[in-house]
């Protein structure tokens, strides 16, 4: 059973978003469900966010002993799923004592790792080492990470139950009374190049009539002195509270940056707090990440006697007991990507994300598999976008521009492949159909297969073909989108998960 669930209920489910400037009001479901980490379902996950958090640093520890002992501690974190606990979780939060486990292979080698990357800072060096090597002083190693476009909404409720947890655990003396809290996170580095090519890429909006003033939302990162920026918005509000702090380049870097390099310059980060501020800093992030929402504390009844919570997430006049948030619908945007804007080419990095996040969390069998290097991919996309040049493939992108956003999201995409057979010039496959797991349930993909199917008739491509893999959701979508089946190849594919061999099902299509 969840801990607690997030849930925005639906007035109006089969609501998908409008291309025009409507102001009409629609409710979309989206549920967080609060579980504790299970051993038996997410041994993967966990080792693919952990992963994402120390990027290619991540082959110096042995990752497999860090998620086992992370799932050996089930009564202590938080992961957040939206399909019942047999599902991958999309964040996980949790700590480790590092006195306790000091001899533990994955806690000895993050040890070393950590006074390495603070050897540059020589007093939050020399801190580490005091605090390692002391029999008094106990680090609880925070490990939060999340996928990419987790609402940072759901944060301070992981760790308002992580507080409470400790509370529980401390009363049953067990060992988490610790003096000081280091959390790891990631930023990236912008150049003033970088910079301005994205702030050009951001398109104005005009307002047809007056808007309606909206709940403050936390500020957006402005732009720092060093150019460097968090992933993850909470680490403005930790170092606040941080005796130190450093932000580092990553040890086995992919290859030296220039103009022509791809992808964001992504780095590690350290963040020091003693444990006396510990509650204050989690009554902090409410205040400054949920302070236009309103939380109830309930008491569950688990046979370990543990508060949870359940976030009401409403406007402050409702009063309801589940909640639900009214929104404008979402704006869906098609274009098909244009090399000759620096501002297309600039969303490679968004492009890989998705790629990345649709491995991640379904598994997708998409060309590459865990541990993935997000380099490669950058110089994988990179090589389809010059195809788009020649015009062999074309990508078609959808953008969605959600409620009080300033700019649209990369939502998805698809890739219309245009081989160049004499004997087949009216043949065309498709690949890549991929959508951001933050914007689905908003007929994505049914969009991006119509728009493909328009262009591909119009240039010639009559006959399309296209595969997937066998058992998958996608399977089941593309007959209703007047798909025949071809047939079933056996052992076609590698699963992203446990490596084994899956089946892939072919599809066509006469336009």
């Amino acid at each position: 059973m969840s801990k607690r669930k997030q849930q925005q209920d639906s007035s109006n489910p089969n609501a998908s978003g409008s291309d025009s400037d409507s102001s009409d009001v629609s409710f979309v479901d989206v549920d967080f469900e609060f579980f504790d980490p299970n051993p038996k379902i997410d041994y993967h996950a966990f080792k693919r966010l952990f992963t994402q958090l120390f990027q290619t640093d991540a082959e110096q520890f042995d990752l497999s002993a860090l998620v086992e002992l992370v799932l050996s501690q089930s009564s202590i974190g938080t992961t957040i799923k939206t399909d019942g606990e047999e599902s991958d979780p999309y964040a996980l939060l949790t700590v480790l004592n590092m006195h306790i486990h000091q001899n533990h292979s994955s806690i000895a080698a993050l040890a070393s790792y950590f006074l390495d990357k603070t050897a540059p800072d020589q007093t939050f060096n020399a801190e580490l080492r005091r605090i390692f090597a002391g029999s008094n002083t106990h680090v609880g190693l925070i490990l939060c990470e999340r996928l990419i476009n987790m609402p940072v909404q759901t944060i301070p409720p992981m760790y308002r139950m992580l507080s409470e947890e400790l509370k529980s655990a401390l009363s049953e003396s067990q060992p988490f009374a610790f003096t000081h809290l280091l959390f790891v996170s990631r930023a990236y580095h912008l150049s003033d190049a970088e910079e301005e090519a994205l702030a050009n890429r951001a398109p104005s909006h005009k307002s047809k009539k007056p808007k309606k003033a909206k709940p403050q939302q936390p500020a957006m990162q402005a732009r720092p002195m060093d150019g460097v920026y968090s992933f993850h918005p909470e680490d403005t509000t930790i170092q606040e509270y941080a005796l130190h702090s450093i932000t580092y380049p990553f040890s086995t870097s992919a290859e030296t940056r220039d103009a022509e390099s791809f992808g964001l310059d992504v780095r590690g980060r350290l963040m020091l707090v003693e444990a006396s501020r510990w509650e204050e800093l989690v009554a902090k992030m409410s205040e400054v990440y949920l302070g236009h929402f309103e939380m109830t504390r309930l008491i569950t009844t688990a046979a370990r006697p543990r508060a949870s919570y359940r976030q009401l997430i409403k406007p402050k006049r409702r009063d309801t007991p589940l909640m639900s948030i009214p929104e404008s619908k979402p704006v869906i945007t098609l274009t098909t990507l244009d090399p000759a804007l620096p501002e297309h080419l600039s969303l490679i990095p968004a492009i890989v994300d998705i790629h990345i996040a649709c491995i991640q969390t379904s598994n997708t069998i998409a060309t590459f598999s865990p541990p993935l290097d997000r380099q490669r991919m950058v110089k994988w996309w990179a090589g389809m976008v010059e195809d788009t040049r020649t015009g062999s493939r074309i990508i078609f992108l959808a953008f969605v521009t959600t409620p009080g956003s300033q700019s649209p999201s990369l939502a998805g995409y698809v890739i219309l492949y245009r081989p160049r057979w004499e004997t087949g010039p009216f043949r065309g496959v498709v690949e890549k159909l991929l959508v951001s797991p933050s914007f689905r349930r908003l007929d994505i993909a049914t969009r991006l297969m119509a728009k493909l199917e328009a262009d591909a008739k119009v240039l010639g491509q009559t006959l399309l073909t296209l595969d997937t893999e066998t058992g998958s959701p996608a399977e089941l979508i593309y007959p209703k989108l007047g798909y025949n089946l071809l047939g079933v190849i056996p052992d076609y594919g590698i699963s992203p998960l446990d490596k084994s061999l899956k089946a892939g099902t072919f599809f066509w299509k006469q336009l």
